[in-house]
């Protein structure tokens, strides 16, 4: 390995995110990408399909596939910091692990039940641990173009007006 070649090809040819394909260029959002992959393999037992340096989810996650679609964003701005993502599971673990701790029995369950237990538990604190996060991480706005063009013609009349100004 060479020192100075920082932005070499690395890992799975399936597991590139598209700007690696599209552009030549990535950073630790690569690794990101790579992550939501991988858990998406894991919660849903399915490989993805890779075709001309696409990737197409088969199956969708029982569990987490919000924060998967989150990190297979094809444009990495709006991918998750991985502070982020940490902060995601620890806040589900955490929680998990309070109310079941009264419950000694949990490790004598099967994997099966375990997991059962689980996505009971996720269904039912999903959209309130989605809040906290959204707190902590407040989601990143995506403008269109078509939408930025219509605020700035509505805001200044000198500028090209948008089609729904043009009468």
């Amino acid at each position: 390995l060479d020192e100075y070649l920082d932005h070499t090809q690395i890992g799975c040819k399936r597991y590139m995110p598209p700007e690696f394909y599209d552009t030549g260029m990535y950073d630790q959002k690569l690794d990101i990408f790579t992550f939501g992959l991988s858990i998406s393999e894991l919660f849903t037992e399915t490989q993805h399909h890779f075709k001309e340096n696409r990737i197409q989810i088969k199956k969708s996650s029982p569990i987490f596939s919000d924060l998967i679609d989150r990190c297979l964003e094809d444009d990495p701005r709006y991918r998750p910091t991985a502070m982020e993502i940490e902060a995601t599971l620890n806040l589900y673990l955490n929680e998990f692990d309070s109310k079941n701790s009264t419950s000694s029995n949990y490790s004598t369950l099967s994997l099966d039940e375990q997991n059962k237990l689980f996505c009971q538990f996720y269904d039912e604190y999903h959209s309130e641990a989605v809040q906290i996060i959204a707190k902590q991480y407040p989601p990143v706005k995506r403008l269109s173009m078509y939408r930025l063009s219509a605020e700035k013609s509505h805001d200044d009349k000198s500028k090209t007006k948008c089609k729904c100004c043009i009468q």
